[in-house]
């Protein structure tokens, strides 16, 4: 619809109709998008052409509030929120759960070094979690490309890789979190308590508070 404002500005010469009203112009989505929306709500993207002058119009954010204080439903908030409580909750009895039973002291009559098990215990919850996440995240590239309007480029799928390999590293933390906790306590009652407080402090408190800190060391220009 803009290409067709310009090309009929361009056709019909009404300078006077230019200087008034213009044509809006606006910024063209990336693919990656998709996934995560960053700064899409935050930022505009558009701006209103007016002869020479170009006057941005007011982001998302500014029109609806809520959208600043609830961040938008996409791969990062579920991978950021559902997956790591996904994974706390498949490791928080996994050691304190067989200490309450009794059955830890019986596999550790077996030569088996702590080491293995602690091992076996983390791929035991890593993978089902890797499968849970990497499939649907595979299924649904696979679906974009069908899309003939949707081109990833080399460098994005360069970042798209970078991602996956974050989001793996993420997801192990919080599961040797999970061990952790559960190595620690004698009920998986307690381990999951403590776990619970961890997700919400690294979820939810330790973002907020980086940007206000962020904000108050140096702050943004208006």
């Amino acid at each position: 619809l803009t290409e067709e404002r310009k090309r009929q500005i361009q056709e019909g010469g009404d300078l006077p109709e230019l200087i008034g009203i213009g044509y809006p112009e606006h910024k063209p989505p990336t693919a990656l998008s998709i996934f995560t929306r960053g700064l899409v709500p935050t930022l505009g993207r558009s701006a209103q052409i007016q002869g020479r002058g170009v006057r941005p119009r007011r982001s998302p954010v500014t029109s609806d509030l809520i959208l600043g204080v609830f961040p938008p439903l996409d791969l990062g908030l579920i991978v950021q929120a559902v997956f790591s409580l996904f994974v706390l909750l498949l490791t928080y009895d996994a050691l304190s759960g067989e200490k309450e039973a009794g059955t830890l002291r019986l596999t550790a009559s077996f030569p088996l070094p702590r080491d293995r098990l602690l091992l076996s215990k983390l791929l035991g919850a890593f993978i089902p979690t890797l499968a849970a996440f990497g499939l649907p995240l595979l299924l649904g590239v696979s679906v974009l490309l069908l899309f003939p309007e949707i081109h990833f480029t080399g460098p994005e799928w360069a970042r798209l890789g970078w991602a996956a390999l974050t989001v793996i590293l993420y997801l192990i933390t919080f599961t040797c979190a999970g061990l952790l906790a559960s190595c620690l306590t004698r009920r998986p009652s307690t381990s999951f308590v403590l776990l619970l407080v961890f997700w919400v402090t690294t979820v939810v408190v330790i973002p907020r508070l980086s940007l206000i800190f962020a904000d108050g060391v140096h702050p943004a220009p208006s």
